[in-house]
């Protein structure tokens, strides 16, 4: 594996014993990146949080663990959940942008459609702020809560109804050429063989690059 991250950090922006752990789960988290030559840390902002997001404090916040990753040459990408109070691209943006150049954003198909954005909402992400990619399908229709779904229920490219290519070439188009990621939480594809799920979610997720424009 020639790419590798660290995940998954929540309450970095708290200021209460949560915020504690956090940092004592940041600090692992890092050293584990050292040890393995991971470069991206990957962060929720405000996990099954509701309401109005403090967008000063949690700049702030994403400004220490900035300079917390930093020291060991590893990139913050913030994921805008559909289930975090960081929902969508504007949020996410809001809180990102301009604080640290190691500080940004995961950009996941997923949770994009999930978040009720379009694809064409890319187009406001300025490509330094893009630290990483995750690409993976789904029906239009959720199954249970939009938790559920996310961990049981996301399928191989090509394989549910999202516009995959239209979310390809809409990253492209922003100039970004880093890795992508291919995100498959499934209750299916873990009953399967690790060699067959690898195979089918390579060949699924090449697919949505033929007809790209790079």
């Amino acid at each position: 594996m020639k790419h590798l991250e660290v995940e998954f950090l929540i309450d970095w922006h708290l200021a209460c014993e949560r915020r504690s752990v956090s940092d004592r789960m940041c600090k692992e988290l890092l050293d584990i990146a050292a040890d393995v030559g991971a470069t991206r840390l990957k962060c929720a902002a405000g996990l099954f949080e509701e309401g109005d997001v403090d967008v000063p404090l949690m700049r702030d916040s994403f400004a220490i663990l900035c300079d917390k990753a930093a020291e060991y040459n590893v990139n913050v990408a913030i994921e805008f959940l559909p289930f975090s109070s960081v929902n969508t691209i504007d949020k996410a943006l809001a809180v990102s942008e301009g604080v640290r150049p190691n500080g940004g954003l995961m950009v996941d198909s997923w949770h994009i459609a999930r978040g009720g954005m379009g694809f064409d909402e890319i187009s406001k992400i300025p490509l330094e702020l893009i630290k990483g990619v995750e690409i993976d399908d789904a029906d239009l229709a959720l199954v249970g809560d939009v938790f559920n779904d996310s961990t049981h229920h996301r399928k191989c490219c090509g394989e549910g109804q999202l516009d995959l290519p239209h979310f390809v070439q809409a990253i492209l188009d922003t100039g970004y050429r880093g890795p992508w990621g291919v995100e498959l939480i499934s209750a299916e594809l873990r009953k399967l063989p690790l060699d067959v799920v690898a195979k089918r979610a390579f060949d699924s997720t090449m697919a949505q690059f033929v007809h790209a424009r790079f």
